[in-house]
Order: C-alpha cells, then sequence, then structure tokens
C-alpha cells in the first residue's frame, strides 16, 4: 500500500482517517470532527449527530465553565430536545482519585449515559477522558481555554497516591470551542498554552535522542505538523497576550493539532520530553507539601526554558564524550538517597521507573557517537524553530521558576531527578548517562532562576 501524506491537512481535515505512512506506522485520528470557530457551542447538538452520538448525554463542569460555556451547551441542547443529566464537580477539582470517582459515579444511570460532554480545559478533560476509557462511553470536550494541548490526545496524566502517572486512555469523539470564550480565558491561562506549545521545541529534540538511542519509531510528517504549530504560536505570542480572538484559535489548534500528533503516534512523544518531566515532578512536590502547583503549560513553559539551555550545552559536546559511564555500587547508594529525599514516600516508585529504562548492551550510545555531526545539525535546526524564553517574554508568560514561586531547591532537585518520573530518553537521561548531569546543573543554577 502506497504512504500517504497528511502534514499540509487542516486538523479537521485529518479527522476520522487511517494514514499508511513512510516512518512505518499507520497513523489513525480517531477523533471525528474538531470545530474551532463562532458559534461552536451553539452548534453541539448538530455536531454530536454528525458524529454519530444519540441518547442520553452526561454534562460534566465545573462552576467556572459552566459561566463560561455550561450553560450555552445546556440550552443548546435543550432547545434541540436531547436528553441528558448534569454533573457540577464544583470550584477546586484536581485530576486525582477522588474526581475520577465522582465522575465515574456519576455515569451510574438507571437508563445508562451513552456520551459524556466535558465542558472545561486540562483537569476536567483528563477526568472524563479517564473515565470514558475505563467505561468504554465516548466522550466530548468543549474547550474554554487554550490553556494544553491534551485536548485530542489518549494520554491522561492522572495523580495517583500523589505520583503524576500518565496513562494511555481514550480520545474524545469531538473537540468544540468558540474563539470569543478562548480569548477571554484569563491571562495565567492563554500564558499556559504558550507554554505547552512552547515546550515541543525541546520535546522534538528528545525525541530524536529517543530515535537514536533506543532505536524509537520518529515520524517525520508529525514532526512537521508540530513544528508548524511552534511557529504558529511563536508569531501570535503578542497578539494572544492582547486577547485577541483569531491569535486564541490559533493557539487553540496548535495544542489540539499537537494533540493530534500524539494520537497518531499512539503515544505523547511528538510533544512531551523532559520540560514536561520537570512540570509533573513540581506538581508531585507541591502535592506532597499539600499547596496548589501553578498551571502545567506555565511549568512546561519554565521549564522548557531551562531544558533549552541543557541542550544547547549538549550541541557544543564532542563525539569523545558520548561514553555511557553507568553508576558504581557507590553512586548507585548516593543516588538511591537523593531520589527518594527528592520524591520523599514517591522515592521506590522514582527508583523503579529509572530501574525498568536503564540502557542495556555494551556501548549503548556508540551510534550517537557514530553520527553526532549530522545529528547536532539535525537538532540544531528543531531547537531554532523557536527561542522559547523570547517567545514567553513576548507573551507575557512566567520565565523564571521563581515567577511560579517554584524554589531554587526545587529547580535543583527538578534538574536532577526529574528524569525518574517516567522512563523516556531526554536529555537530562543523557547527561546522566555520560557523567555530565551535575555540572551542567551548576552550570544552569548559576543563571538567575
Amino acid at each position: 500500500m502506497a504512504t500517504q501524506q497528511f502534514q499540509h491537512l487542516s486538523i479537521d481535515q485529518l479527522c476520522g482517517h487511517t494514514y499508511v505512512c513512510d516512518c512505518g506506522k499507520t497513523h489513525r485520528v480517531d477523533t471525528k470532527r474538531i470545530v474551532v470557530e463562532p458559534g461552536a457551542m451553539t452548534k453541539t447538538p448538530e455536531i454530536l449527530t454528525n458524529c454519530g452520538i444519540h441518547g442520553r448525554l452526561l454534562l460534566v463542569w465545573d462552576n467556572n465553565t459552566y459561566r463560561v460555556a455550561g450553560h450555552t451547551v445546556e440550552s443548546a441542547l435543550q432547545a434541540a430536545g436531547w436528553d441528558f443529566k448534569t454533573f457540577n464537580l464544583g470550584d477546586t477539582v484536581h485530576a486525582d482519585e477522588l474526581a475520577i470517582g465522582r465522575v465515574l459515579m456519576a455515569t451510574e444511570d438507571e437508563t445508562g449515559i451513552d456520551a459524556i460532554i466535558a465542558v472545561g480545559s486540562g483537569t476536567l478533560n483528563d477526568c472524563v477522558r479517564y473515565v470514558a476509557g475505563r467505561t468504554g462511553i465516548p466522550y466530548v470536550i468543549i474547550g474554554t481555554a487554550p490553556s494544553m494541548d491534551g485536548y485530542a490526545s489518549k494520554m491522561a496524566p492522572i495523580t495517583i497516591d500523589r505520583f503524576k502517572r500518565t496513562f494511555l486512555s481514550t480520545f474524545p469523539t469531538a473537540v468544540i470551542a468558540e474563539p470569543k470564550i478562548l480569548a477571554e480565558a484569563p491571562d495565567i491561562m492563554l500564558a499556559a498554552g504558550l507554554g505547552d506549545v512552547i515546550g515541543k521545541v525541546t520535546a522534538l529534540v528528545d525525541w530524536v535522542l529517543g530515535r537514536e538511542i533506543l532505536g524509537e519509531t520518529y515520524c517525520t510528517q508529525l514532526v512537521h505538523m508540530v513544528s508548524q504549530a511552534l511557529r504558529t504560536v511563536s508569531a501570535a505570542a503578542e497578539e494572544v497576550k492582547n486577547h485577541d480572538h483569531h491569535a486564541a484559535a490559533q493557539v487553540m489548534e496548535a495544542l489540539v493539532l499537537t494533540g493530534i500528533a500524539m494520537q497518531m503516534n499512539d503515544d505523547s512523544r511528538p510533544a512531551s520530553g523532559c520540560e514536561h518531566h520537570l512540570s509533573h515532578y513540581w506538581e508531585i512536590v507541591h502535592g506532597i507539601q499539600g499547596v496548589d502547583t501553578p498551571l502545567h503549560g506555565n511549568k512546561v513553559g519554565v521549564g522548557t526554558v531551562l531544558i533549552q539551555k541543557m541542550q544547547r550545552k549538549m550541541l557544543e559536546l564532542p563525539a569523545d564524550a558520548l561514553y555511557y559511564k553507568p553508576m558504581n555500587a557507590i553512586q548507585r547508594t548516593t543516588w538511591e538517597k537523593e531520589v527518594r529525599r527528592a520524591f520523599g514516600p514517591l522515592g521506590d516508585e522514582a527508583i523503579y521507573e529509572y530501574d525498568i529504562s536503564v540502557l542495556q548492551g555494551d556501548d549503548p550510545l556508540g551510534r550517537l557517537r557514530k553520527n553526532w555531526d549530522a545529528l547536532k545539525a539535525e537538532m540544531a535546526g528543531l531547537m531554532a524553530l523557536s527561542d522559547a524564553e523570547a517567545v514567553l517574554r513576548t507573551g507575557n508568560a512566567p520565565i523564571l521558576p521563581s515567577d511560579l514561586g517554584i524554589t531554587r531547591d526545587m529547580v535543583r532537585d527538578a534538574l536532577l531527578y526529574s528524569k525518574e518520573v517516567r522512563g523516556r530518553y531526554t536529555v537530562l537521561r543523557l547527561a546522566h548517562d555520560i557523567g555530565i548531569l551535575d555540572q551542567w546543573v551548576d552550570e544552569v543554577m548559576a543563571e538567575p532562576i
């Protein structure tokens, strides 16, 4: 079967199709519609019907999302004669066991629930996605803020026992959003959307490392899609800051497009690298401390600025620096002690995540070393897609960890140990494996934090 080109299609054109790709994978987009346009919420009944959704609905929102969008969706469905019940998660919602349990219980209905309509953004979408994935009930997300990239993804980041875990779950049948509603989101949520998109610049470089060191499948068409999202959002940062409707829609479409890329790749590699691990680590620590954590996208943006500094250091390395240096017994003992300190009661789980991803073989970095000159040029090209700090500054988004109340100690621990959040190969893993991570962290920490 001939391979198919898809990287130039719009997000709605991508929907509902299967693509045979020259990367070796067959990519599927199971989401049937993505509608980001004026009046989209009032078209919800029509969109549901076009997607093959019928029967009794469960509408899920919180107090804030009901105010900005839920009442409009509710009225549209009432006017169209749909059968539904509603569930309000309240004021303060976290994507954790409690919220998931509450949504799951809301699906228990003596007449049955045929689809769930979520009205919200990151936290609410993750909770409903997880429940939809476990119950097999299709769901639709009505987006209220261009604040994160998970709208069209199959991945559900959920905090379980205070440890951030990413579950392969399910896709939304449709994504619906209105530019006016998106543009009216609070400044900090608009900044979070910028941060989450900008994080792709370091994620793509990390993907190259995964390809070369672990032999991961790497799709140039998906890289092209994500690169286009990066360029678009980088150019729109100032208009986003000013709550421009068109720019807010551009950010939303970029976020959804990167979610589609994750859906097509069956994992989050095209859009998530160690900048996300920093964010997850800070969220874990905040959970242990019992304090609220900043928005995911804001933490990702700040993390991306730090990781770009690491990746620039990586490009300065000569090939003969790329030899694997496994920890000896003394180093291992010290490392375990530090991981348990950094992760508190979750230390053993972090150690497990590291151990299942330790490099194997006599010379696991040999391929990287052999192709280093060409790889440096390739990665430099990806890094040139966006200067994270400049874009965030233009968009009036947080740049330094201190902008988010993240302490210097939390920054150091994240740079040293967030690689234990998930066994994915990144620039931080490479620096650790060649014995240079401590030095790089010291150099980065010498700059404003």
